[in-house]
């Protein structure tokens, strides 16, 4: 009876051991995963960081090129007139547009309230 005592006790003792190295076991996973994630997030502000910067370098890029001119015509101020002539043409025939459908669908209606009256007689 002895001896199936201290087996029991044996079998315990490697049960307890071997739950203490799962929950070891889990605890390290845990700690790899904050690791983990505060890698992610480090990364992330990387990346916005040079994201800003290239986006700060655009910046400065295009006010240069604003700035710059060959001779004494600006290009870039020449490309901006010219999209603004084509949007002005633009909303000039949309109006255009606009106008003569209109006329048409007044021109319909009165047609047809023209013939609704008509045939109510």
């Amino acid at each position: 009876m002895q001896h199936q005592a201290m087996e029991h006790q044996a079998m315990e003792h490697q049960a307890m051991q071997h739950q203490a190295m799962q929950h070891q076991a889990m605890e390290h996973q845990a700690m790899e995963h904050q690791a983990m994630q505060h890698q992610a997030m480090e990364h992330q502000a990387m990346e916005h960081q040079a994201m800003e910067h290239q986006a700060m370098q655009h910046f400065e890029h295009r006010s240069s090129f604003n700035t710059l001119s060959f001779g004494r015509v600006n290009i870039v101020k020449l490309l901006d007139e010219s999209y603004t002539i084509g949007v002005r043409r633009h909303d000039d025939e949309v109006n255009k547009n606009r106008q003569i459908l209109g006329f048409r669908l007044i021109d319909c209606v009165k047609f047809c309230g023209a013939f609704e009256s008509a045939r109510e007689r």
